[in-house]
Order: C-alpha cells, then structure tokens, then sequence
C-alpha cells in the first residue's frame, strides 16, 4: 500500500518535470523565434 502510493507520487512528479521542461523549451524556441525577426527587420 505504501510503496504504491510512493511511486505514484514519483511517476506525478516526473510528469509534471517534463511538462514543466517542454513548456520551458517552447517558450526558448518562440523567444529565438522574435529574436530572428528582429534581427531581419534590422537587416532589411
């Protein structure tokens, strides 16, 4: 019963860590994203 509820809370914390990474890389892709735009509107 114990070491059942353990991994779940494991296997919880894990998800939300990779969800919490995903979000952070997508939010690193879209400020890449402006930042390339920028740069071509300067260029332009």
């Amino acid at each position: 019963m114990y070491s059942k509820g353990t991994s779940s809370n494991v296997g919880l914390s894990q998800g939300l860590s990779q969800e919490t990474m995903a979000t952070t890389s997508t939010i690193s892709i879209a400020q890449v994203d402006v930042m390339d735009v920028s740069q071509g509107a300067y260029t332009i």
